[in-house]
């Protein structure tokens, strides 16, 4: 029998992050996996049956996320030796004021948290042109955020690096939309967008890989083509 892994998931009712609690929770292999959310996580993730009867998912709901740093009450944000995951992002619509509060501020308090709390592994959903020296507000934030985590002592850091998100979220603008229609029929007349779009769906597959089959590299950073690579080697290994 096989001791569960432990992960701790934020960002599990967006995209990326309900398409990672579906890949775990759909695994042959056991997870103890957290959650922390301002909202309990849409049906019918807490109500369906785990694929392994090992895997176990404790939700944690905060009426502020930003009370999920310093909560000591409900234990250790990770367990120890565990999977720290961050899904956790705002959109454009957001406005400068809450992405740098939640992109930046919010998300590195808690990946300091899980470091102090013995996570062994991070794992960051980021943008493809994320980077500290970005001329443009949301990618530079993004990028400290990247540099960030490397300082902080991880064994393991891996950052995802994806171009546009394709799936359904709850808010997004109308150029957002406009270039998921785009992408949508280029993908049916058979144009390769591999290069610069992904699904939300291949981001959790992929992550969900990582956390089966740890990486030996220290710090790694994916493009689009290796997280949908990632994610087929999930889909062809069930």
């Amino acid at each position: 029998m096989s001791t569960p892994t432990p992960v701790t998931i934020l960002g599990s009712t967006g995209l990326t992050g309900s398409e990672t609690l579906h890949a775990l929770l759909t695994s042959s292999h056991p997870f103890s996996i957290t959650t922390a959310t301002r909202r309990p996580i849409p049906s019918p993730f807490p109500k369906c049956k785990p694929t392994n009867a090992q895997t176990v998912l404790d939700e944690r709901i905060y009426p502020s996320l930003f009370d999920a740093p310093a909560d000591t009450a409900r234990g250790k944000l990770v367990q120890e030796g565990g999977v720290y995951v961050s899904c956790l992002a705002t959109t454009r619509v957001n406005g400068k004021e809450t992405q740098e509060k939640v992109d930046w501020e919010l998300n590195r308090d808690l990946a300091t948290r899980a470091k102090a709390d013995g996570a062994r592994t991070a794992i960051l959903v980021s943008g493809s042109h994320a980077s500290p020296d970005s001329s443009f507000f949301y990618l530079r934030i993004k990028g400290q955020l990247e540099e960030h985590l490397t300082t902080l002592g991880f064994n393991h850091v891996v950052i995802l690096k994806p171009g546009m998100l394709l799936g359904h979220r709850e808010r997004v603008d109308w150029a957002e939309i406009g270039l998921q229609k785009l992408f949508g029929w280029a993908r049916w007349a058979g144009v390769g967008t591999d290069a610069l779009a992904v699904d939300g769906k291949d981001v959790g597959a992929c992550i969900a890989n990582l956390i089966e089959y740890p990486p030996l590299e220290k710090h790694l950073i994916l493009g689009n083509r290796d997280i949908i690579a990632r994610a087929r080697l999930l889909r062809a290994s069930r």
